[in-house]
């Protein structure tokens, strides 16, 4: 897990290759040879990802990842523009349920409700009318439009829920929404930080080029998280 050095009950001790007075000088000369300079370059040896694992000691987090930065956060702003939720429906897979703050460009994100294999729906209901916003009905849940039968039984709960505007292009057009934000995630929802180090774009493997196309992988969290902007913003 990132983001471990934020906590406080974690101390950091942080050591590269240089600090292994054993190394051989043929290990030396392999991780040297990853590290993204001219003259590497001209071997075909650089490697930004292996020289800032094994070089700097450092996590990498390639070009390639779409959500690349955030951070931590620990207490809800008290004054804010707008809050909504997100869902992102799952059984196998998980069931995502996001709250989200919006305030001016910072959105701050937790996570309610996050797991698969959930046999009683009426406890993700549970947890959704203990949200005080959502028992008022001062706001909304978005929804994913796969199940509109479940989006019906929110209701008749008496749950604020409706289903988030889709068409050509909205996942991308969602992901740009959300980069436009500064990104702050709750300390305590490691799915959505596991999520965030993990969602990547596709890489064309002959060019080494980034494409428009998500991988359609850790992105439960991710997919909840755009369709309250996608819908209303």
């Amino acid at each position: 897990m990132y983001q471990l050095d934020k906590r406080k009950d974690v101390i950091e001790s942080r050591s590269t290759y240089l600090d292994n007075p054993f190394l051989p000088d043929t290990i030396i000369r392999k991780i040297e040879s990853y590290e993204p300079t001219e003259a590497n370059d001209e071997q075909g040896t650089s490697d930004p990802r292996k020289w800032c694992i094994y070089g700097k000691g450092e996590v990498y987090k390639g070009r390639e990842i779409i959500f690349p930065e955030w951070s931590l956060f620990k207490d809800e702003p008290e004054g804010y523009d707008y809050c909504f939720y997100g869902l992102d429906w799952g059984f196998n897979d998980a069931l995502a349920c996001i709250k989200l703050i919006i305030s001016d460009k910072d959105l701050y994100i937790r996570e309610i409700i996050y797991g698969s294999n959930i046999d009683d729906f009426q406890d993700v209901i549970d947890i959704l009318k203990g949200e005080p916003l959502l028992a008022q009905q001062k706001t909304y849940i978005v929804c994913d439009t796969s199940e509109p039968r479940s989006i019906l039984t929110l209701q008749r709960a008496g749950l604020p829920a409706m289903k988030t505007k889709k068409g050509g292009g909205s996942i991308l057009d969602g992901i740009r929404k959300v980069n436009q934000y500064n990104l702050h995630v709750h300390e305590e929802s490691e799915n959505i930080q596991s999520e965030f180090n993990n969602y990547k774009f596709k890489i064309d493997q002959r060019t080494d080029t980034i494409l428009d196309v998500p991988i359609d992988k850790h992105n439960h969290a991710c997919d909840a998280i755009r369709y309250p902007l996608i819908t209303f913003l």
